[in-house]
């Protein structure tokens, strides 16, 4: 049995074969792109159920997508290969679920509009996942699975000024699909979500424009009116210190938790609590000029740990993810380099979590959609095997003839597609 755990919100990608009843391997992804994200992140949001099929019975937000595999189901019939968000997304999906070698992001990037020289440039994590999610749901309109990012990622906040003279309140609604939360002089989680609904006086020379009652002073600030089943918080490591004139790392110690309750941070009571049960830990080591990303995933959501570093996984303790990354200044013997800490953290509505993290089987994946990246496959296979024969003429010794030549080409690509008759043959009764 295959299946693929999408994470986070995208963010990165886990594929796990089950071999037999005790042997699970997980995949990880190569780090192509050097000082950005995008392999982690992708392994992060190949977890969650915008990439799953929700249980028909479950409740709530996930109550009206029955039998949605989301990216799977993308129509991406005609679409460029090369620059398809979507469909290079299905293409980096199906090799982690189904190939047993670590995957590249080359062919997202590219279709990021992300060139050779972009790859090597500082891509921020936010600015990745808001593009991907954006992507993706402008190709989801129209399309059977419209509105499942939104209905996953999607918060809503109030924004008000209020004047304490007068009876007079400027209310605002705005969605969110992350949280930026500050770090620095904040001990953890919790305080940071006090000083993020904590409210501002306008006063004196900055009193408020109230219209018909002048200037008044008011109190301005936000109130949470629901968070989504996959919450994003983006811990603000990097900001600019007008001291130095220069965007800084601040590694203060930061302590985060495996379950949090964020419901006295919501204007009103919820129907359901909103409980959140930790399901993976971006973490950053190094400065504002570089550094190394590491992402700790917990697959199930059971408290058992992996480390995915680039093409490298591994089992980790629950100390190892979450404890070891809360930052700070003190030496420490089990980090590696210092400024080692948590940059992203990505919780799963606790009621949610069986829903969100359900398994994909090959048969929820489109026959359409397995012949086309099958092709794809095949095609790729051709050129490599093509260049290869080229290479060892070249460098051989002995003159090999044209016949000779294309003779060999001839019995590689007969007995490839041999056996990709074979194997495609379990597509033909979908």
């Amino acid at each position: 049995m295959a299946c693929i755990y999408v994470e986070s919100s995208i963010t990165c990608i886990i594929a796990k074969k089950m071999i037999g009843d005790s042997l699970t391997l997980f995949l990880g992804m190569t780090y192509l792109i050097q000082r950005m994200v995008l392999s982690k992140m992708i392994q992060l949001q190949s977890r969650l159920t915008l990439w799953r099929k929700p249980h028909t019975a479950s409740l709530g937000i996930l109550k009206n997508i029955q039998d949605l595999l989301a990216v799977y189901k993308i129509p991406t019939v005609g679409d460029d290969s090369s620059r398809s968000v979507a469909f290079a997304l299905q293409r980096v999906f199906y090799d982690l679920q189904f190939s047993d070698k670590p995957v590249a992001t080359k062919r997202l990037t590219k279709s990021f509009g992300w060139e050779t020289l972009d790859s090597f440039m500082q891509h921020d994590v936010q600015e990745f996942l808001r593009v991907l999610l954006d992507k993706l749901e402008n190709k989801m309109k129209g399309t059977v699975v419209e509105g499942t990012v939104p209905k996953l990622f999607e918060g809503k906040m109030t924004s008000f000024i209020k004047c304490k003279n007068v009876n007079c309140t400027s209310t605002r609604v705005e969605t969110f699909y992350d949280i930026q939360l500050s770090v620095k002089e904040k001990n953890n989680i919790y305080e940071s979500f006090k000083d993020y609904i904590s409210t501002e006086l306008l006063e004196g020379e900055n009193k408020y424009d109230a219209g018909e009652h002048g200037l008044q002073e008011a109190e301005k600030g936000v109130r949470f009116d629901v968070f989504p089943p996959i919450l994003h918080l983006h811990l603000m490591r990097f900001q600019y210190d007008p001291q130095s004139d220069a965007s800084i790392k601040f590694n203060d110690k930061f302590e985060f938790y495996e379950e949090i309750n964020l419901d006295p941070y919501l204007r009103d009571i919820p129907a359901t609590p909103a409980h959140y049960t930790l399901h993976a830990v971006l973490v950053h080591s190094g400065d504002n000029h570089g550094g190394h990303y590491v992402v700790f995933i917990n697959p199930k959501g059971d408290g058992k740990w992996c480390k995915f570093d680039d093409d490298v996984v591994s089992r980790c303790s629950k100390q190892e993810a979450i404890e070891y990354n809360y930052g700070g200044k003190e030496d420490a013997p089990h980090l590696a380099r210092r400024a080692t800490s948590a940059y992203m953290l990505i919780y799963i509505q606790t009621s949610q979590l069986k829903y969100v993290l359900q398994e994909v089987t090959e048969g929820d994946i489109p026959s359409d959609l397995c012949e086309r990246i099958n092709e794809e496959m095949r095609y790729e296979m051709v050129r490599t095997c093509g260049r290869k024969i080229k290479c060892r003429k070249y460098k051989s010794d002995t003159s090999v003839s044209s016949a000779k030549y294309y003779a060999k080409i001839f019995t590689v690509l007969k007995q490839f597609f041999t056996l990709q008759a074979l194997a495609g043959s379990k597509y033909k009764g979908r």
